[in-house]
């Protein structure tokens, strides 16, 4: 029959001093990583993208208030807001429409229309490929 694994007192709380010396760490370096892609998105033009990462950055920094700060400030200037704007919009359930069905929905917006691409007959793709290829013969055989 086998045993279960057991773990001495010594054992169990030495994982859980590495598991919070993990967390903290971690997320420290997660953010690192955020803030050189938003330095890259940056270069590279992308600039909302580049401020969500540095968001993402600060949130992951939160174990070093001036790092995190420092983010934040990015992330502001790039957005052109205060930090307070950064979380979800708040609203009230008076500002929600009511919406009897999906039928609603769909009458609500204008029918989509694609157009077809016309389709050439397979003869006249032979054709423009012997055309094609004439003209070719005729330039080398001028040239």
């Amino acid at each position: 029959m086998k045993r279960p694994a057991t773990l001495d007192h010594k054992t169990a709380a030495a994982a859980i001093v590495c598991r919070q010396m993990f967390a903290l760490v971690s997320g420290p370096v997660t953010g690192i990583m955020y803030c050189r892609a938003a330095q890259h998105d940056e270069r590279n033009g992308y600039s909302i993208t580049a401020a969500v990462e540095w968001r993402k950055a600060a949130e992951f920094m939160q174990a070093l208030p001036t790092v995190a700060d420092r983010c934040w400030q990015q992330w502001e200037r790039i957005m052109h807001l205060p930090r307070s704007l950064a979380g979800p919009i708040p609203f009230s359930s008076d500002d929600v429409i009511p919406c009897n069905s999906a039928r609603d929905i769909v009458s609500s917006h204008a029918p989509i229309r694609r157009e077809r691409r016309r389709k050439r007959p397979r003869m006249q793709v032979a054709r423009l490929k012997l055309r094609v290829s004439t003209r070719r013969l005729r330039s080398l055989l001028h040239a």
